[in-house]
């Protein structure tokens, strides 16, 4: 069985540009553990 970690990324009204760096938030959870499966976007 696996857990499953949902992480919402914060995204800039004016640009549409994400306000946080996607690859060091994966980089941080890999460091816990974690392994990245999947981007999605609404």
């Amino acid at each position: 069985m696996y857990t499953y970690k949902f992480v919402e990324i914060k995204h800039s009204m004016w640009t549409g540009k994400p306000v946080e760096n996607f690859e060091d938030i994966i980089h941080n959870y890999a460091l816990q553990g974690w392994r990245f499966v999947q981007i999605a976007q609404d």
